[in-house]
Formats: C-alpha cells, structure tokens, sequence
C-alpha cells in the first residue's frame, strides 16, 4: 500500500492496482481451506461431513420461468 494514497482497496479497482503492480491474480477457491470449510457449516448449524455438502432445493412447481 506504499503506491497508493488509499488504505483500502476493493473491487474492479482493487483488481487493476494489483495487475499494474505486477501482483499475479488467483480465483477465489485459492483461499478455499477444508478448515474454512468445517467452520462455515458449523456456523451454519449443519454438522461437518466427509467433504460432500448436499443441499436441498425447493421443489419447484413448474411456474418458474414461466411468462403467465
């Protein structure tokens, strides 16, 4: 943060600073960590699994995208 007058960066900005800077750019599942993982479900209130999350959808009633 010495290059810039900001002390916080975010977004579409944030993003070119970094390519200008010559910061080489990751996707978000480079900060994936099972231990992050364990610690959303159990903030969730689901019990930690195997590695596998389910998750139930709503039956849909079949008016979903429907134009009437």
């Amino acid at each position: 943060m010495e290059k810039t007058e900001h002390v916080m960066l975010a977004g579409e900005g944030a993003d070119d600073f970094a390519a200008r800077s010559g910061l080489s750019m990751v996707t978000q599942d480079y900060y994936w960590t099972e231990t992050r993982r364990q610690e959303l479900l159990e903030a969730k209130g689901k019990k930690p699994d195997n590695g596998v999350v389910v998750e139930r959808l709503p039956k849909l009633d079949g008016a979903a995208g429907s134009s009437h």
